[in-house]
């Protein structure tokens, strides 16, 4: 009987597992959709509840890197105002401002300098993003702020 017992709640015990494992990546897959897709109630909620605002993807994209590169400057106000670090980089070296002037959402690129991401880093910099895209507007601000129009790429 006590084994018996012991098998019961070795079963139970490996069940919960798997339910709060299943739950946890599809809340994660929940949290980075709503931040690449803009869902800014979703994301608001399940930060209210305790998500980390810092959480990023296998790759080191942050929520706010995800929202900045879909241009959802509401979604950065968001992040931003919830003290995501708007200098985290990927595993890629990449920025949320970079991300931002890559795809050449000027708004989202004026939010992120305001809130401190860097113009300078190593490897490309956000003008490179900008100007291998063709984005002149975004161009054209990040020289107004003080982008080194000299910087080298690798």
């Amino acid at each position: 009987m006590r084994s018996r017992f012991k098998w019961l709640a070795y079963v139970l015990v490996c069940t919960f597992l798997i339910v709060v494992h299943d739950s946890s990546a599809q809340s994660l897959e929940r949290l980075l959709s709503a931040a690449r897709t803009g869902d800014e109630a979703t994301l608001a909620g399940m930060l209210d509840r305790g998500s980390d605002v810092d959480t990023a993807d296998q790759d080191g994209n942050t929520l706010l890197m995800l929202a900045a590169r879909s241009g959802h400057e509401s979604v950065v106000r968001l992040l931003l105002a919830r003290k995501a670090k708007p200098a985290q980089r990927n595993r890629y070296g990449d920025t949320p401002l970079m991300a931002a002037c890559l795809e050449g959402y000027l708004g989202t690129a004026k939010l992120l300098l305001a809130a401190g991401s860097p113009l300078e880093g190593p490897g490309w910099t956000p003008l490179h993003y900008a100007a291998f895209e063709g984005h002149a507007q975004v161009v054209e601000y990040l020289l107004s702020v003080g982008a080194n129009k000299n910087a080298l790429a690798p």
